[in-house]
């Protein structure tokens, strides 16, 4: 792709269009709060690798700049990982993801087995191994309460809540994206992933008002509970 430099009118247009401040763009884009400030003044040309950071994390959020000098809205992308290696798949787009931006992870799934289903029988080992690979990212994960309570720890918690709260359809919500998992039989499960800020956000938002609800599970020893929505 190629990266054309960016005027200070795009970068505000753009901020506009998702209603973030010059701290939430700085932030998104891995820059300090200064350089959006000259950038947006004109007092500074971005360099290529500055200009690429806020192409980064604006076309992250769904936004996309067109030439002359403009700037809009995506539409919807969309991937569906299907058959073997699919839930691999979903981990490895979540790690970037991640990475990337905005470094939290929320899961909600129907039963414990849907949950193992992606993220490994046990104690979870593909949610650990997310853990160590971003040491700023932070896992909320909701259940039933059909099983055994699950092992938490700050950066990785987990609540039970009523099955009558819970669809049939788990989701994983991360940066911009949210991913649908049906419950089925199926050892690979069908997971489409859409890239979505608006949606996302929804999913969010409906992610904590039932997190609020759910009861706290055991945590390790000499660890306190954490029981705010945040």
């Amino acid at each position: 792709m190629i990266i054309r430099p960016l005027s200070a009118r795009q970068i505000k247009a753009a901020r506009a269009l998702l209603d973030w401040s010059q701290e939430e763009l700085a932030y998104a884009a891995q820059l300090s709060i200064a350089t959006i400030r000259k950038l947006e003044l004109g007092h500074i040309s971005p360099r290529s690798e500055t200009t690429r950071l806020i192409y980064q994390a604006m076309e992250d959020a769904g936004l996309e700049f067109i030439d002359p000098d403009g700037v809009r809205r995506k539409l919807e992308d969309i991937a569906v990982f299907h058959g073997v290696g699919s839930t691999d798949q979903l981990l490895d787009d979540i790690k970037e993801t991640t990475r990337q931006a905005r470094h939290e992870l929320i899961i909600v799934a129907n039963c414990l087995e849907e949950l193992e289903k992606i993220c490994g029988a046990g104690d979870c080992p593909k949610l650990e191994a997310l853990l160590k690979y971003n040491d700023d990212l932070s896992i909320k994960c909701l259940l039933t309460e059909v099983g055994e309570p699950q092992l938490s720890s700050p950066r990785l918690q987990f609540r039970t809540i009523s099955k009558q709260y819970i669809d049939a359809v788990s989701f994983y919500v991360y940066g911009n994206k949210y991913a649908l998992i049906p419950t089925d039989k199926e050892i690979w499960p069908k997971i489409t992933v859409v890239k979505s800020r608006s949606v996302s956000e929804g999913f969010r938002r409906q992610f904590f008002s039932m997190w609020e609800k759910a009861t706290p599970s055991y945590l390790a020893p000499n660890e306190k509970v954490n029981i705010s929505a945040g």
